[in-house]
């Protein structure tokens, strides 16, 4: 095995520096390595990690990977760094990862040096390996420049995790395995040479921070992830209907499906069961005059029992029957809802309750609920079905978007049904 002789780190850690730009903190990140050291890291194999400045630079020539862990875990948030590699190198991110017997187990950013050319795919390290290669992603594949420096930004909202190199979207992916864990940089096995720059960090999502300045609007009209199935696309509502054979009655109208009044709720024709759900809303601007439940009235319910309101609640008190609401159950953390006319986002991880072979309910239903980025309701236990919404009950059942009377407009609706995964790991 050959490992780097010391000169060649020297010389290669100031020619670095002498290319460095002067870096000031963007507005709302912070430095991930806030004096420039590495203390409060920890080390994990045998690989050299140090500092230069804003450079971290790693190296090894191992025949395992190494890893430099961070002292705190982290759960949403948005990362940006610049990253080199040498030719056939190989690296890596760590994100909401956990030291499992002096291993690493999380996902991981990949950085590939090699011709396969898969930099900002997403990989799962020490499980069960590639989540979202970049195989059938050409964009992506030609973002990356070995040996130069590549900009990446890393976003972990909820249970999605998107990644960005030089501005290309590499990875888009849900996953509910893990939801907080440390960051972590690699030194793959073999010979290795990794450098990562000016590591910020801001982080998301929490309610008892959050303003409506913190709304995220770049959540507005993005792609379906990657491992998404698309409910409403703008085109078509033939995945909808009333809960018969009939067409469905509402309108598409500029790519949104609008609530007719009087027509009935919609439904989807497929039954749903645990997973995460994505919707855009839009409550009208006409009912401004109008009070209390009479003002842009609609509702998510999963499984057509559990309702997340809709409703036009900008700037008023948090309640369970306003917009962010679980139904008579739990009033939203903090009030994200915008004014009407302006388009709003959710994004729901929604676990089912479960029931035992007689029939008896042994878990209860919980929801976690993002609005507009933020994270209004946690792991929020459901003990039966909420208002108007369909009797409680085993195994899947269609989604319900309810027509209360008002226009309101909904778009991109795509949903991951839950898989069977190993209990996330905690340490």
């Amino acid at each position: 095995m050959h490992i780097l002789p010391r000169f060649k780190t020297v010389i290669a850690g100031l020619f670095l520096l002498m290319s460095l730009p002067v870096y000031a903190d963007s507005a709302g990140y912070e430095k991930l390595f806030s004096d420039g050291s590495l203390e409060g890291w920890k080390r994990v194999g045998p690989a050299h990690f140090e500092m230069n400045g804003h450079v971290l630079h790693g190296w090894g020539s191992f025949d395992r990977n190494s890893f430099l862990v961070s002292a705190q875990q982290y759960r949403d948030f948005d990362l940006k760094l610049d990253v080199r590699i040498e030719q056939e190198s190989n690296s890596g991110i760590q994100i909401r990862s956990h030291v499992v017997d002096d291993r690493l187990v999380g996902y991981q950013l990949e950085i590939d040096g090699s011709k396969r050319s898969w930099s900002g795919g997403l990989y799962h390290e020490g499980g069960v390996g590639w989540l979202q290669s970049l195989e059938n992603n050409s964009q992506g594949r030609s973002a990356f420049k070995v040996g130069q420096w590549n900009k990446y930004r890393i976003q972990a909202l909820g249970p999605r995790i998107r990644c960005w190199v030089n501005d290309v979207l590499c990875a888009d992916y849900i996953d509910r395995r893990d939801r907080i864990g440390h960051i972590a940089f690699q030194v793959h096995s073999g010979d290795c040479q990794v450098w990562w720059r000016d590591a910020q960090i801001r982080i998301l999502a929490e309610p008892q921070s959050a303003t409506l300045k913190q709304a995220q609007h770049d959540l507005l009209e993005t792609p379906v992830p990657g491992n998404a199935q698309s409910l409403f696309d703008g085109s078509s509502l033939s995945r909808w209907g009333h809960g018969d054979e009939k067409p469905a009655r509402w309108k598409i109208e500029d790519g949104a499906m609008e609530v007719m009044p009087g027509t009935g709720s919609l439904l989807t024709r497929e039954a749903l069961g645990g997973g995460v759900l994505f919707l855009e809303f839009c409550v009208p601007n006409t009912t401004t005059n109008r009070q209390g439940q009479d003002r842009g009235n609609s509702g998510v319910y999963l499984q057509g029992r559990y309702e997340v309101q809709v409703l036009d609640s900008a700037g008023l008190a948090c309640a369970s029957n306003r917009c962010g609401g679980i139904y008579g159950v739990a009033a939203p953390a903090v009030n994200m809802a915008l004014p009407p006319g302006q388009w709003q986002t959710y994004l729901i991880e929604f676990t089912p309750p479960v029931y035992d072979e007689t029939g008896t309910k042994k878990e209860m239903a919980e929801l976690t609920v993002y609005h507009n980025g933020v994270r209004i309701h946690d792991d929020v236990s459901i003990e039966t079905n909420t208002g108007a919404g369909h009797q409680e009950g085993p195994g899947p059942a269609p989604l319900l978007l309810q027509d209360h009377g008002h226009p309101v407009q909904f778009r991109n609706i795509w949903f991951v049904p839950d898989i069977k995964v190993p209990k996330p790991v905690r340490s």
